[in-house]
């Protein structure tokens, strides 16, 4: 499942090469020296699951959940930029229940939102398209879903998102974003009724502005 999902990322992101290819092509090479700023936001689209088992909670679990975020970044020295995020996510899955409630299958929707501090280095080769390497530790409020084993289970969650991109320069403050992503998601809050969790994000897609 991974795989396959690891899979459609890759064919997102080679669909958006393909449609930035004309106007990259006459676009001039990115400002990434030290001292510029950025702003930018992307949107994701990710499948995930449940790490392990805990009492009371859902041993098998699969969700689809979509992220939007805004992120602002410094280059404290060149091509080496440090960031911060604010992001909201919604999240679609179907639970199996754990111990307490044996077979019973729900539908659960969730929300969470919150911000977060990254660091990210990007590669120069040269050329108007740039790869990259990011990592991210976020804060995030997740209210708990709404469906009969964990209503009303808020919790804060720390989630660590290492993410690989590559920006595709369109003029020299404008650069299209592609990428992707896998979260680690920690529960801080319920350690003895919720699960830790992970997620891959598909791809994403954003556009980043340097100045």
């Amino acid at each position: 499942m991974i795989r396959d999902t690891i899979r459609k990322g890759l064919l997102v992101a080679m669909f958006g090469l393909v449609i930035a290819a004309p106007t990259a092509a006459r676009a001039e090479k990115l400002d990434l020296s030290e001292g510029t700023m950025e702003i930018g936001g992307y949107a994701t689209i990710g499948y995930g699951g449940v790490l392990g088992n805990t009492n009371n909670v859902a041993n098998k679990t699969s969700e689809w959940d979509g992220t939007v975020a805004v992120n602002f970044g410094y280059f404290v020295v060149d091509n080496l930029m440090l960031s911060i995020n604010v992001q909201a996510s919604g999240l679609l899955g179907v639970q199996i229940a754990g111990t307490n409630i044996i077979g019973n299958s729900v539908l659960n929707l969730e929300s969470a939102a919150g911000a977060g501090v990254g660091i990210g280095y990007f590669f120069d080769t040269g050329s108007i398209v740039y790869p990259y390497l990011n990592a991210n530790v976020n804060f995030l409020w997740d209210n708990g879903g709404v469906n009969p084993i964990n209503f009303n289970n808020n919790a804060f969650v720390i989630q660590v998102n290492p993410a690989v991109g590559i920006l595709i320069g369109l003029n020299k403050h404008v650069a299209l974003d592609l990428g992707a992503s896998f979260d680690f998601n920690i529960n801080a809050t319920n350690a003895n009724t919720s699960a830790n969790t992970w997620g891959v994000n598909m791809g994403y897609v954003g556009v980043r502005a340097f100045f």
